[in-house]
């Protein structure tokens, strides 16, 4: 199990995130303990259409790019997001769908 020191410093990283302020704080912590800091280099895809939604990143440093897919599959709107901006809520609103689009970073990042 995570060092107690370890959470809180996840914790106090991810304090002011739009989407974590809309979850009760019972579950800010078990959320933190299976989260993982992912270092992302310029131009790297995070994650593509299609895949399974079984994660959501919160970026901590850098930005990224994410490319929306309609339900056509034409790529035409992009929303450039950077710090504590979240992508893939999905994964704990509505585990087991399909991303429905592209990320790729646009600097070196680094994501949770």
């Amino acid at each position: 199990e995570r060092a107690f020191q370890v959470l809180h410093k996840i914790f106090a990283e991810l304090r002011g995130n739009h989407f974590l302020d809309q979850i009760p704080a019972a579950f800010h912590m078990d959320l933190c303990k299976g989260m993982e800091h992912r270092m992302v280099e310029r131009g790297i895809e995070v994650v593509f259409a299609g895949d399974p939604l079984d994660e959501m990143f919160i970026i901590v440093a850098g930005s990224v790019r994410a490319i929306l897919e309609p339900s056509n599959g034409i790529y035409n709107r992009t929303i450039d997001l950077s710090d504590k901006d979240c992508f893939g809520e999905q994964a704990i609103t509505m585990p087991g769908t399909d991303m429905r689009m592209q990320a790729v970073a646009l600097e070196d990042s680094e994501l949770m």
